[in-house]
């Protein structure tokens, strides 16, 4: 199976073993502060990028066996590479990927050569693959993929070529999937989407069991939709339709432990909700009704140490936070993570190689007062939020950015 990173569409989960079989959608952007709830008051940030950042992912790009960051930066910036010294300290290297907006970053080995390259979604403007030599030099490919308002993107072989394919979800247009011929060039497949036009997240795995990957689409005030794959790359609508609250991130795992993916909503006007699989892909509503606070990203991971999945929930302008998982999908409030007026993205990592998550968060724009983040002592190191982007309390300018992407 190709290598895949963390963050983006990349594989999420606990330290160990459940990063192997999450494949999960939409996540994170700029600023927030968080901690785990059995560790109140051990917080601690770092700021390692400034700058209009908007998206994340997290993975070993330079081949040393610690986990590195390609930060996407939207109004046209230039993306950075930033490298981990192996305790979570980050140096930006040279490069400048690109001058586009890009709203999604997912890491992959999409050539074939055994490191992980990168895939950006951008909006209104060409999707970039940009292949690494190893050492987290990053070239770009020369392909143009689409020019549409790009929203999300998964990196997954559903065609089962055991090369990386792409499945972009686009606002305002038909999602594509792009198939990948195995060496790094991708190919529109033409694929006839009986979706809506209002995409914003996707989450791909095997739903019902059948050894192909499925997909999960997230749509702005229409229902989620669930698609199966024929297992040649193509899909068909299962006709579920999953709620109608302005979903802006899904994310699948098994957070009930009977087997199959379930589902974790993060919805924009509603409260966020869970839908369980019945282990075929048809997902039933759990009941619960998680306090609505404007969410826009989302990750899954097991941070408070009990063998399940919990959530990382990213929010516009409120506090982020986490729920907790009592190991049968009941959720419950767990500390909130300070910080941030506009997340766009989260990846949840071992960034220190001490064994527990760690939150790599960007926010597109924040408070003037970094006293919001609850910073304590540097001695508390454990979790530790690496804080994408430069706060700032123009909130005008966060709400200039939701409306363009």
């Amino acid at each position: 199976m190709k290598q895949s990173g963390f963050g983006g569409t990349a594989l999420r989960g606990n330290s160990v073993s459940q990063f192997k079989r999450h494949i999960l959608g939409k996540s994170v952007t700029l600023g927030i502060l968080m901690c785990l709830p059995a560790m109140a008051n051990a917080l601690d940030y770092k700021t390692i990028a400034s700058g209009d950042a908007f998206a994340v992912a997290v993975g070993d790009l330079d081949s040393d066996g610690d986990l590195d960051a390609f930060v996407g930066f939207a109004d046209d910036e230039e993306n950075r590479v930033y490298l981990n010294d192996g305790s979570g300290d980050f140096d930006k290297t040279d490069d400048e990927l690109g001058e586009s907006t890009t709203v999604f970053v997912a890491l992959g080995d999409v050539d074939g050569d055994g490191d992980l390259d990168a895939v950006a979604a951008n909006s209104y403007q060409p999707n970039r693959i940009w292949l690494n030599d190893g050492s987290a030099n990053f070239t770009d490919s020369g392909q143009t993929l689409g020019d549409s308002a790009s929203k999300a993107i998964a990196l997954v072989d559903v065609n089962g070529d055991d090369a990386l394919d792409i499945v972009e979800v686009i606002s305002g247009d038909e999602d594509v999937v792009w198939f990948n011929n195995g060496s790094g060039t991708f190919y529109n497949s033409w694929q006839d989407f009986e979706t809506t036009d209002s995409s914003t997240s996707v989450a791909a795995a095997d739903l019902d069991d059948d050894g192909d990957v499925d997909l999960v689409i997230g749509n702005d005030e229409q229902p989620n939709t669930v698609l199966f794959n024929d297992g040649t790359g193509y899909f068909v609508d299962s006709g579920q339709t999953l709620g109608a609250e302005a979903t802006h991130a899904v994310a699948l795992a098994d957070l009930d432990d009977d087997g199959d993916l379930d589902l974790f909503a993060a919805n924009y006007y509603d409260d966020n909700k869970v839908w369980l699989n019945d282990g075929s892909g048809y997902f039933s509503d759990s009941g619960q009704e998680l306090e609505d606070r404007r969410s826009y990203s989302l990750a899954l991971g097991d941070i408070d140490g009990d063998g399940d999945d919990d959530a990382v929930v990213g929010n516009y302008n409120k506090s982020n936070y986490i729920w907790t998982n009592d190991g049968s999908a009941n959720f419950s409030e767990g500390d909130h993570a300070k910080g941030g007026s506009y997340t766009t993205s989260i990846a949840l990592a071992d960034i220190d190689s001490d064994g527990n998550l760690e939150a790599v968060v960007v926010n597109f724009d924040g408070d003037d007062e970094d006293e919001e983040l609850g910073a304590t002592s540097a001695a508390l190191l454990m979790p530790l939020l690496l804080l994408f982007g430069l706060r700032r309390g123009r909130e005008r300018r966060a709400e200039r950015g939701r409306q363009a992407l």
